[in-house]
C-alpha cells in the first residue's frame, strides 16, 4: 500500500525510451557508469558481437611548390592498404532502451531528450502529466521479453523489431518448445510450417516471436476478424463422428483417429467462446474427444457440462448437437429422444430455412447412429 501512495515521478519503472539512431551503445556505457557511480538506475540493451571487415587506409602528406617557386601547397595522397578484420558490438532492439529509474531520475540526465526520450501515450482528456502517460514495461513482461533476446540469440538471429500495429488473429498459448508459456496473438499467414505469434510487450508495442510449429500451440479463443482456424475446429465435427463410428464397429479408434483427437484436446482444450451455441459446439467435441480417448474422469465432468449447457442454449440446433453426443457418448436414450422431438419439426416443406446443410447434418447424424449404438 505504501508503494502505490508513492508519487509516479519518484516511483521506480521499466521506461520504454526511444533513442537516437546509433545512439544505444552509447546510451548503455553511459548509465553503466552512472550505476557504478552509485545511482539507482539499471538498463538493459541486449547487444550482439560479429566480426566485420574494414578497409585500411593510409594518408601521405608532402609539400609541393608552385610552378614559380613562390608558394607552398600540402598535397595529400591516400593508398589503400589490406583489409584486416574487426570485432564490434552492434544492439540487438534498434531504436530503444530499457531503463529502471524513477521518471525524475530520467530527467535529470544529460542525455534525456538529446539522445532518448520517453514515448508518450495520446490521451483524449486533458489531465495532470502522470506515469499512466508514459509508456511503461511491467516487471513479467521484461523477464518475458529478455528470455525471448536469449532465445533469438539462440536461433542466430541478430535483431528483434518492436511494431506498434497489432496482427488480426487467434489468441493462442505457445505449450511446447523453446517459448512455452508465451501468450500472444497468431499471426493470419501461418502455414503448414507453423507461424509466429504477436506478444505485448507494453501498451500499444509488441514484438514476434520466431515461428511456432502448429503442434505447439493452444488456441485461447478466435479472432473476430479471421476464420483460418475456425474452419479447422468446425472440420472436427466430420473427424470425430467417424472415429466415435469405428469405435463402436471394431471396438478401438484408429491411430489416425486418436491422432486427430489428441491435436484436438492439445490445441483446443481451453477455447474460450464467445457465444452459448459456439461453447455448446466446444464442449460437445471435448465430451466425444475424452470418450474417443477414453479418460473416464474428463468423460463425467464434460457430460455434466454438456447437461448443464442445455439449460443455457437457446437454438433447438445446439440443442439436439447436444443430446446428439449425449447419446453418442453414453447412450442415453433420453438424450436421443430429445433430439428426435426437435429434429421432427424441421419440415422442410414448411419453411426454406430447414433446408439448409446444418439442419439435414443434425438429421443424418441422428439416423446414423441409432443403428450402430447399443
Amino acid at each position: 500500500m505504501e508503494e502505490n501512495n508513492t508519487p509516479f515521478n519518484i516511483r521506480k519503472y521499466w521506461y520504454l525510451l526511444r533513442s537516437a539512431s546509433m545512439k544505444e551503445l552509447r546510451i548503455k556505457q553511459f548509465l553503466q557508469e552512472r550505476r557504478d557511480a552509485g545511482d539507482d538506475v539499471e538498463v538493459y540493451i541486449p547487444e550482439f558481437t560479429r566480426t566485420e571487415e574494414r578497409a585500411t587506409t593510409r594518408v601521405v602528406s608532402k609539400q609541393v611548390l608552385s610552378h614559380d617557386r613562390s608558394q607552398v601547397f600540402i598535397q595529400k595522397q591516400t593508398y589503400d592498404g589490406p583489409k584486416r578484420t574487426v570485432t564490434v558490438n552492434r544492439p540487438f532492439l534498434q531504436g530503444y532502451v530499457l531503463v529502471h529509474a524513477t521518471f525524475d531520475y530520467l530527467k535529470s540526465l544529460s542525455i534525456f531528450n538529446d539522445w532518448c526520450y520517453a514515448i508518450v501515450r495520446a490521451t483524449k482528456t486533458e489531465l495532470p502529466i502522470n506515469v499512466c502517460r508514459y509508456v511503461t514495461v511491467p516487471d513479467s513482461q521484461v523477464k518475458q521479453f529478455k528470455r525471448m533476446i536469449e532465445l533469438y540469440r539462440q536461433e542466430g538471429a541478430t535483431s528483434l523489431s518492436l511494431h506498434s500495429g497489432l496482427v488480426e488473429g487467434d489468441t493462442v498459448r505457445i505449450v511446447a518448445g523453446p517459448f512455452a508459456g508465451f501468450e500472444g496473438t497468431l499471426q493470419t499467414s501461418q502455414g503448414k510450417e507453423g507461424g509466429r505469434v504477436v506478444v505485448k510487450l507494453t501498451h500499444g508495442m509488441f514484438y514476434d516471436t520466431l515461428t511456432i510449429p502448429m503442434d505447439n500451440l493452444e488456441v485461447l479463443s478466435f479472432s473476430k476478424h479471421s476464420y483460418h482456424v475456425y474452419k479447422k475446429f468446425n472440420a472436427y465435427n466430420e473427424r470425430i463422428l467417424r472415429c466415435m463410428e469405428n469405435i463402436y464397429a471394431h471396438g478401438a479408434p484408429t491411430e489416425e483417429d486418436l491422432a486427430q483427437c489428441i491435436a484436438f484436446i492439445r490445441r483446443y482444450s481451453n477455447l474460450q467462446l464467445d457465444t452459448e451455441n459456439g461453447r455448446a459446439r466446444h464442449m460437445g467435441y471435448m465430451l466425444l474427444t475424452h470418450v474417443a480417448l477414453n479418460m473416464t474422469d474428463e468423460v463425467k465432468s464434460s457430460v455434466e457440462a454438456c447437461r448443464n449447457q442445455l439449460t443455457v442454449v437457446r437454438t433447438d440446433l445446439s440443442r439436439a448437437f447436444l443430446n446428439i453426443c449425449l447419446f453418442i457418448a453414453v447412450n442415453d436414450a433420453q438424450s436421443l429422444k430429445a433430439a428426435e422431438e426437435i429434429a421432427a419439426k424441421w419440415d422442410p416443406a414448411q419453411e426454406a430455412k430447414f433446408k439448409d446443410k446444418k439442419y439435414r447434418d443434425i438429421i443424418n447424424t441422428i439416423d446414423r447412429f441409432k443403428a450402430i449404438v447399443r
